[in-house]
């Protein structure tokens, strides 16, 4: 059974930047299986940008196609990392692929494109693809606000009923402006889980992050999808539950009267 975690957030931001690219990697590592890194982002293309590190950190890649009917997509894989690295341009690229893959892959980790589940294209579709969902935000008011009414957009969605969703607070708690005990009240009031560094330049900003460090960083993330995977492989398929639970709607009203 597959488990496709996507990484989204609430706007054009560089928040999630190399983030799945890290996750996909530690993933990989931590549960000792193969792992799809999934570029699904046609605007901000990170994954596509980060190919040339990942082969210095990670070797050249051993090259495979999947062709369907006029599609042609072009699949890296990375032996030593457990890493296959693939592209999707469009929504007709994601219908034909994901069965695929779903095949092929324990985890699928998605670089998803912003406002996941809604608008158009890529963004419109892959909902129904995934099992989870990470909204990536940085610290600032204005950004955990907009994460806010995302998450509450998402929680409203018929499509992510199924899909469990997380906040993931990305940075420094320093660099956003707000007082610790604001930052912590914003953050207690969403479903987050981790919080990772703002990473600029992917596997490379190994350089400037210790192997230990970044690793200690997304192992609640980790643990949390492979703990959310085995609860999904041993679910009943019949049953169709919103797990949100209702003290989270409490939690986002309150902030909304104190916001």
């Amino acid at each position: 059974m597959t488990f496709a975690v996507g990484i989204s957030n609430s706007r054009l931001a560089t928040a999630k930047r190399g983030i799945a690219v890290e996750l996909a990697a530690q993933l990989a590592d931590v549960a000792n299986t193969p792992v799809c890194l999934v570029g699904a982002d046609p605007t901000d293309r990170d994954v596509d940008r980060h190919l040339p590190r990942l082969v210095e950190a990670w070797g050249q890649p051993a090259r495979m196609e999947i062709t369907r009917g006029t599609h042609h997509l072009e699949v890296a894989n990375f032996p030593r990392s457990r890493v296959c690295v693939i592209s999707l341009s469009d929504r007709e690229s994601v219908e034909m692929v994901f069965p695929i893959l779903e095949q092929r892959f324990p985890f699928l980790v998605v670089d998803a494109p912003s406002r996941t589940g809604f608008g158009v294209g890529i963004a419109g579709v892959l909902l129904d693809r995934l099992d989870a969902l990470l909204v990536g935000t940085g610290l600032t008011a204005g950004e955990l606000a907009e994460t806010r009414r995302y998450v509450e957009r998402l929680e409203a969605l018929p499509t992510a009923k199924q899909v469990e969703r997380r906040v993931l607070p990305i940075g420094d708690a320093t660099d956003g402006g707000l007082a610790l005990d604001q930052l912590e009240l914003r953050l207690a009031l969403l479903p987050t889980v981790g919080h990772v560094p703002r990473l600029g330049g992917g596997v490379a900003h190994q350089e400037t992050i210790a192997t230990e460090e970044l690793a200690a960083a997304f192992r609640p993330v980790i643990d949390w999808i492979i703990e959310t995977s085995a609860r999904a492989a041993h679910a009943p398929s019949d049953v169709t539950t919103d797990r949100v639970s209702a003290t989270r709607h409490v939690a986002n009203r309150f902030y909304r009267e104190n916001d």
